[in-house]
């Protein structure tokens, strides 16, 4: 510690020099003195700004103002949205929220197959009970958003988005989506669902063609608080549902597509996609039927005899197609199984729809080719579809919704020559209706 105490000495000599040996001066050495021309002034400017401002930007071309996907318990929709009935309407038939992935409540095969999350908001007319409604009387449900805050946003485009189901039956249900900047005074639509007349004009209002994602302008209510509402009045009719409201600043107005917001995409017949969302691709999808890509194309699937299997609908079918054909070929609009199947002659070909519980028709037909194969045999769901083969060949077996709406579960069953009575003790199913064995009621 004390040799410490010789640093200061050491260092002032090293800076002045050590004294001359001949004249005893001390050696001026290096000239410290600055030059009075030259700034060696160090002195960091204290006006510099330091500050690293970290303050976020304000709003941006491509931010979300607004977004609604009904995420809840499932017990209420979130806060500030509100279902109501007009006076005197059906209470039962209301705005309710539904569960991703499943029929609404099990209702009617109403499902919004692009909603995402847990739940979205729809009205279901077929499956809450507008089929008990008086002839002629109607209902009104209403969905109404809390105030939606654009004020921030004045400098900006808004585009809204959202998938929806308009589903259209009769000539008197229509629905429509509504926005108001005044607090709920006055409603300005934004699309417009008529009620049309299905059996003269088909249009995407009337197909079962859906869900479809949609877009909207709503740059006039930037720099607004507003609300919206989807109106849905009906009798005995389908359905309207919606998810996935959101809205987004831009610094251009959206490119809308034509002839409004509801077209849906277009099917294409050979890219092995479900462009129009309504679970069936190329050849099997309805909107192909006439496509020169699906000429001569089968979608029947080759089985093996006796066959059974079971599943739902419409995910578990293989087309959606129009098969009904011949004056005594039950009527049919929704989605379908397809087999072909091989058969000698003399044959007794059978098919069942065995569940009873799903809506169906049950064809055999001599070709593969919807809408132009004769129906050689045709019943409804609960009865067994049978023929006797004429000539040695390819017979092709149809199970169809009877409706685009069906969604319960199916089981089938397909054989060649019953046997007149169930042997209780083969552990085969011989007389083709179902039941084995004991379990039979022969």
């Amino acid at each position: 510690m004390r040799n410490l105490a010789w640093m200061p000495v050491l260092l002032a000599l090293a800076l002045t020099g050590c004294p001359d040996k001949d004249t005893g001066e001390t050696d001026p050495g290096t000239d410290t003195e600055a030059d009075p021309d030259t700034d060696t002034d160090t002195d960091t400017d204290t006006d510099t700004d330091t500050d690293t401002d970290t303050d976020p930007p304000g709003p941006q071309a491509g931010d979300v103002a607004f977004f609604e996907g009904f995420e809840t318990d499932g017990t209420a929709f979130p806060d500030g949205w509100a279902a109501s009935t007009a006076e005197g309407s059906n209470v039962d038939i209301v705005w309710k929220l539904c569960e991703t992935g499943v029929d609404c409540d099990g209702n009617s095969g109403a499902e919004l197959n692009l909603a995402e999350g847990d739940y979205y908001a729809a009205i279901d007319a077929d499956g809450d009970g507008s089929f008990d409604l008086a002839d002629g009387e109607l209902y009104q449900g209403t969905l109404t958003s809390g105030a939606i805050d654009l004020s921030e946003y004045g400098d900006f485009n808004i585009v809204m988005t959202l998938d929806q189901y308009y589903r259209d039956l009769g000539d008197d249900d229509a629905a429509s989506i509504e926005v108001s900047s005044d607090d709920g005074a006055t409603w300005i639509v934004v699309q417009d669902y008529p009620a049309i007349d299905i059996d003269t004009e088909r249009d995407n209002n009337s197909t079962s063609n859906g869900p479809c994602p949609s877009i909207y302008d709503m740059s006039a209510y930037a720099g607004e608080t507003i609300q919206l509402r989807f109106n849905y009045t009906a009798g005995w009719d389908w359905w309207f549902m919606v998810d996935n409201i959101e809205m987004v600043l831009a610094d251009e107005a959206p490119t809308l597509p034509t002839p409004d917001a509801w077209t849906c995409p277009l099917e294409v017949c050979d890219d092995a996609t479900d462009n129009d969302l309504d679970f069936f691709a190329d050849c099997a999808d309805i909107d192909c039927a006439e496509d020169a890509a699906c000429t001569d194309v089968c979608v029947g699937e080759a089985i093996t005899l006796p066959a059974t299997g079971f599943g739902g609908t419409p995910v578990d079918m293989t087309s959606n197609l129009d098969w009904a054909s011949g004056p005594d070929c039950t009527s049919g609009a929704g989605s379908e199984l397809v087999f072909s199947i091989e058969a000698e002659a003399g044959d007794v070909i059978v098919a069942s729809e065995l569940t009873g519980a799903f809506d169906a028709t049950v064809r055999i037909l001599d070709g593969c080719t919807a809408g132009t194969a004769t129906c050689l045999a045709s019943v409804d769901s609960g009865d067994s579809a049978t023929f006797t083969a004429v000539d040695a060949g390819t017979y092709y077996v149809v199970i169809e919704g009877w409706s685009a709406s069906e969604s319960d579960d199916f089981e089938y069953l397909i054989g060649l020559n019953p046997a007149d009575a169930e042997d209780c003790a083969s552990g085969v199913d011989d007389d083709l209706d179902g039941n084995i064995d004991c379990a039979d009621s022969d």
